[in-house]
């Protein structure tokens, strides 16, 4: 993005420089310039604090507390925490389209796991392929995966819904009713950042076992 910017930002300045010129009186200048710094200022700051990008930072985080003390030195040698990600719809290297296998993705995972990164190794590096990937893909695959993980203790899923008005029905808590419950549910949009229109829903819901 910045590269399209530092193209075409010198001409519109030069456009709108000429044209608040040929206001009929000074203080019609002051106005529409403000008007202009304002409306842009609040469009891309709204960005910042309006959280329009995906939580990859928290699907990141998620992921490598999963992983083996084989695969990330600090954790446990057989954690009892796994995480069940949303790998698919909507992603690539724009604002507003980040997963977990994205650049941003591969930022967080080589930051939580303590790996030294530099920008080159980030944008092509492919470090998700050495740890262990759980994908959400279906009640009954989680289901028989935990049934042969005995020591899961606590987990999460990460799914997503194009539908934003649609609460998905938690069939993954009336397939384990008895076994785990579900202590939280989260429904994170993500926006497209010219036009604010709502690209994907995520969806985290997390669970305990029962004891």
């Amino acid at each position: 993005m910045p590269r399209y910017l530092g193209v075409t930002f010198p001409a519109v300045a030069i456009i709108v420089a000429a044209l608040i010129a040929r206001q009929p009186a000074r203080w019609m200048q002051i106005v529409t310039l403000l008007l202009f710094v304002v409306v842009n200022m609040s469009e891309f700051g709204a960005r910042v604090v309006g959280h329009t990008e995906p939580p990859v930072d928290r699907m990141a985080r998620d992921v490598i507390d999963a992983q083996p003390r084989s695969v990330v030195a600090a954790n446990a040698a057989i954690p009892t925490f796994r995480a069940y990600t949303f790998l698919g719809t909507a992603q690539g290297p724009d604002p507003g389209k980040g997963t977990l296998f994205t650049g941003p993705g591969s930022y967080y995972l080589r930051l939580y796991a303590g790996i030294p990164s530099e920008p080159r190794t980030v944008r092509i590096g492919q470090y998700h392929g050495r740890l262990n990937i759980w994908p959400f893909d279906g009640v009954d695959r989680i289901a028989r995966d935990l049934e042969r993980s005995p020591q899961i203790e606590r987990f999460v899923v990460w799914s997503a819904t194009i539908d934003h008005n649609l609460r998905p029905t938690d069939l993954l808590a009336e397939r384990l009713k008895g076994k785990f419950r579900r202590v939280s549910e989260e429904y994170i949009p993500a926006y497209d950042h010219w036009t604010w229109r709502k690209t994907f829903t995520l969806v985290r819901r997390e669970y305990v076992l029962v004891k």
